[in-house]
């Protein structure tokens, strides 16, 4: 039986620790990406709790508070039954939720599309994302310069194939609120990592 040379030896053992290191780093990233699906819930009825499955026994609840014109949606991350993180936030009444991993970096976000209780119907989309055992707040969903002086509500929000879109009526100068007449626009986004919601311009 031949011996190994030191040079051989040598090789082969930086090979076979290049395949671990390999094989770990595969592992861990399958797991963050298998365990996080695109998960869309409507809110409504008397049903005001709501839990997503990460992975590893990690776990988000989304609770919703108040059944006014002012919600407190809280936001709890737990391991096994053990609370790890807590945020809450105070909006328009939440009409839908959004689970998923919007900006690709392999932790989940949450997003809560709210409708305000005025004449407008005016739509907004407040988010976070579950990252290290703690929440991180996604900043705010803008409208574009253009569409500031013919935007007056009546739009809806709605994430498809990881980008959130907003579709709304375009109101002209001597327009009524219930009179339209600028036909419609869409506008989308995509969730960037710095957690930031950008335009896509086409």
């Amino acid at each position: 039986m031949k011996k190994l040379s030191v040079f051989t030896f040598s090789v082969l053992c930086c090979v076979l620790g290049l395949v671990s290191c390999n094989s770990t780093s595969n592992d861990q990233s399958d797991k963050k990406g298998v365990f996080i699906p695109n998960i869309h819930t409507e809110v409504k009825g008397s049903q005001r709790s709501f839990v997503y499955d990460v992975f590893d026994d990690y776990s988000i609840e989304v609770r919703i508070e108040g059944s006014g014109s002012i919600n407190k949606s809280i936001i709890t991350a737990s391991k096994s039954g053990e609370v790890l993180a807590v945020d809450s936030v105070e909006t328009d009444p939440v009409i839908s939720i959004y689970y998923g991993d919007y900006n690709r970096d392999k932790s989940p976000n949450i997003v809560l599309i709210t409708q305000s209780a005025g004449s407008g119907s005016y739509k907004n989309a407040v988010g976070f994302e579950f990252k290290q055992d703690s929440f991180i707040g996604l900043k705010p969903l803008q409208l574009p310069f253009s569409a500031k002086d013919t935007y007056m509500g009546h739009d809806s929000l709605w994430i498809k194939n990881n980008m959130i879109y907003r579709k709304f009526p375009v109101y002209q100068k001597d327009d009524s609120n219930v009179r339209p007449t600028g036909g419609e626009r869409t506008i989308q986004y995509t969730l960037e990592k710095d957690y930031a919601w950008k335009e896509v311009v086409k």
